[in-house]
């Protein structure tokens, strides 16, 4: 089961401009502790997140909203809120495999 599909709530869009935002690393991993217990007994592999690196396409409006959940403002530097949205996504993947081995 992969975690994070190319998905995100609209609100988190919204609220907390995606993965621009460090809150979105608890609330993804609120998100994998729930999947995690609730299908504990039918779930053997996991993947955190399918295909980071899709976001490295970041002139594309269209690839960072759907692979980060980040809308560009006009003159915003997008190369450097793709760096950020990977760091976090990269950070929350690798708590998130902590919390599932625990």
């Amino acid at each position: 089961v992969t975690l994070a599909h190319f998905e995100m709530p609209y609100h988190l869009v919204k609220q907390y401009g995606g993965w621009r935002n460090r809150k979105l690393i608890q609330f993804y991993l609120n998100f994998a502790k729930v999947c995690f217990e609730r299908y504990l007994d039918k779930v053997t592999y996991w993947m955190t997140f399918n295909e980071i690196n899709n976001q490295t396409n970041f002139e594309s409006d269209g690839a960072m909203l759907t692979d980060s959940g980040i809308i560009h403002q006009p003159g915003e530097y997008r190369e450097r809120w793709m760096y950020q949205a990977a760091h976090y996504e990269l950070v929350a993947s690798a708590a998130a495999v902590q919390l599932g081995h625990q």
